[in-house]
């Protein structure tokens, strides 16, 4: 829903002065940037639409603008029912993929002198690399004129995604790529961004853009939002700092699985806030979300096999413990690999014991020849320490 309006106040609207003073706050360029192993997007309905606008207001007097947006969508026959606050996916399918995205944005002007252009475009078809689903910008400069003059002006963008394990062969369109990966796991990310202003004087940029429409699972989803606080120019007498208050924030909760398991390999939060008040010289701000399938090991897990205290030759200084195989050994999702270990022969042919052994940081009792990861859907380490 959206709607724009100007109206002319009936008061004697004079211009105020205002004396530029060098004043120079902080100008800021942050960016926040997740890039996980399962975010992939979803496919788009059969029928696609497409909703453009395009505002121009130049007005003395009232100016009012507002945009909301609400839009579920699911690679299933059924929309799931999720908990905003816990952003739970229990009720998803097997192989479901779903998204939920909200915008809105309000800007008010009264008592002043406003120039506002803003455009908005909303599209449900599948998307590329320099596509975006949703896409905003806003560039609006405001005097106030009269007195409890300001313009206010805030937008929030949010994004909700969850899938379940999904097939990597339906959803990455590169055969050499998907041949390496047997399955996209379970995930379930939600990001926040936005910002907010109050001036009684300044000139204000902003853009927003969203992506998680696609039919590649390796394009990312993405989400960026930047405002740009500036001076006001006034015809004749230089500039003057923007007067008043901004801000900008970003909140992420990641969570992520590996291959088929269910259960939890990741959980990432995230949050940044950034406000300026007073005379402010410069507030800029950048934040960015990108999230997509890229790890080379997607559908596969790594088991770190060691030895404790070795040396060089790869043995321990004392006793001469020895793993097979060694290193950062990689194993397919649900997969099973046997590890051989134990101490070398000695000089005089007395049969070696066994080695000692530590599996994800836990001291097994005994002593082991061998020793078998079976259904490997996570990550471990195993190392082999001398055993008396």
């Amino acid at each position: 829903m959206r709607t724009a309006s100007c109206s002319k106040g009936v008061d004697n609207l004079k211009h105020r002065k205002f004396e530029v003073i060098g004043f120079i706050l902080l100008g800021m360029v942050i960016s926040f940037t997740g890039i996980v192993c399962a975010d992939q997007g979803v496919l788009q309905v059969p029928e696609v639409q497409d909703i453009t606008t395009s505002t121009a207001i130049v007005c003395g007097g009232t100016v009012i603008d507002s945009a909301t947006l609400g839009w579920s969508l699911t690679n299933a026959d059924n929309l799931a029912t999720m908990s905003r606050t816990e952003n739970t996916s229990s009720m998803l399918d097997p192989q479901q993929v779903q998204y939920s995205t909200t915008y809105d944005a309000g800007t008010t002007a009264q008592h002043g002198q406003t120039t506002f252009i803003r455009t908005m475009d909303v599209n449900t078809a599948n998307t590329l690399l320099s596509q975006s689903n949703v896409k905003a910008s806003t560039e609006a400069t405001y005097m106030a004129t009269g007195n409890g003059g300001n313009i206010i002006g805030s937008e929030n963008l949010m994004l909700d995604g969850v899938g379940n394990t999904t097939p990597a062969s339906d959803r990455i369109l590169c055969p050499f790529v998907a041949s390496t990966r047997t399955v996209i796991p379970p995930y379930c990310n939600i990001v926040q961004m936005g910002s907010k202003y109050d001036l009684t004087i300044g000139s204000v940029a902003s853009s927003t853009d969203e992506r998680f429409v696609g039919s590649d699972a390796s394009i990312p989803v993405l989400m960026n939002h930047i405002i740009n606080v500036k001076p006001y120019t006034i015809q004749d007498q230089g500039t003057s700092p923007a007067m008043g208050m901004t801000s900008a924030y970003i909140k992420a909760h990641i969570r992520e699985a590996r291959g088929n398991g269910t259960n939890q390999s990741e959980d990432l939060t995230y949050s940044e806030t950034s406000s300026a008040s007073g005379r402010i010289s410069a507030f800029s701000k950048e934040i960015s979300y990108s999230s997509q399938v890229t790890s080379p090991s997607a559908g596969y897990h790594i088991i770190h096999a060691s030895v404790r205290g070795a040396t060089a030759s790869g043995y321990t200084a004392d006793g001469h413990v020895f793993i097979s195989p060694s290193g950062d050994v990689q194993v397919q999702d649900q997969g099973s690999i046997t590890f051989t270990m134990g101490h070398l022969t000695n000089a005089i042919g007395v049969p070696p014991p066994g080695a000692g052994l530590i599996v994800d940081g836990v001291h097994l009792t005994g002593e082991f020849n061998s020793y078998t990861f079976s259904g490997v859907t996570s990550d471990h380490t195993i190392v082999a320490v001398v055993q008396y």
